[in-house]
């Protein structure tokens, strides 16, 4: 004799009979198998909800691509100010990767920024290491050069484009640990040469000095379609 299998109010037949009897031993089972049961009855009845999810995703690659065109490091750091800051550390910091996926290989993340500063930081990994068990002095230039142009960017004019000239590194300290990266830039340029310095310290700001990472950058005028573009 074969044994008919009743559907529940959400369209699942497996509520009941052997899946029932073991969902009821599980304290809340019952509730989300229902609910389960009834986003597939759903999205059978209107195929088209699957589609909702790729809404805010073509919006998120729409706002990305058009912020990396011509990135405004301050303005996305100020759009991203409802997150939590943890979350918009993170996020910032994979807008900057793409950005300058060099970064990304030194692990560099940006954990305080504004008008005219920013702090950066890298965590010791083995990937990082010098011979001597130690940071690498190739990383603390690339965290100081990372800080000093952040800093920069925040202030340089919409209408300017800037590379660096020159990179001075000064070491003082093996780094090991939590480092950082902390830099200040005065938005007053007297000419197209401008000097940002960046301090590498240990754990935090008021860390004890490891290196100072100076960075020249030069600017010149933006062509006038780029301009318009921005």
């Amino acid at each position: 004799m074969s044994t008919a299998v009743v559907p529940t109010a959400t369209g699942c037949p497996h509520a009941h009979g052997h899946h029932g009897r073991h969902l009821m031993l599980v304290p809340g089972a019952h509730a989300v198998h229902n609910l389960v049961c009834g986003v597939v009855s759903a999205v059978r009845a209107r195929p088209a909800l699957l589609a909702l999810p790729l809404v805010p995703l073509a919006a998120g690659a729409w706002w990305l691509a058009r912020i990396l065109r011509d990135p405004d490091p301050l303005a996305v750091w100020h759009q991203l100010a409802r997150l939590p800051h943890f979350l918009r550390t993170w996020t910032f910091t994979k807008i900057v990767h793409l950005g300058n996926p060099f970064s990304r290989t030194g692990r560099v993340r940006i954990i305080e920024y504004g008008e005219g500063h920013c702090t950066a930081a890298v965590r010791e990994h083995r990937s990082l290491h010098n011979p001597f068990n130690s940071i690498h002095a190739a990383e603390l230039a690339l965290l100081g050069e990372t800080a000093a142009g952040m800093a920069f960017f925040s202030v340089k004019p919409r209408n300017k484009r800037a590379i660096v000239l020159d990179i001075n590194c000064k070491f003082m300290k093996k780094a090991r640990g939590n480092v950082v990266a902390v830099s200040q830039c005065t938005p007053v340029f007297t000419g197209p040469h401008v000097e940002v310095v960046a301090e590498i310290r240990s754990k935090d700001a008021q860390g004890e000095l490891l290196a100072t990472v100076t960075v020249v950058f030069i600017m010149s005028d933006k062509p006038a379609r780029a301009i318009m573009a921005a």
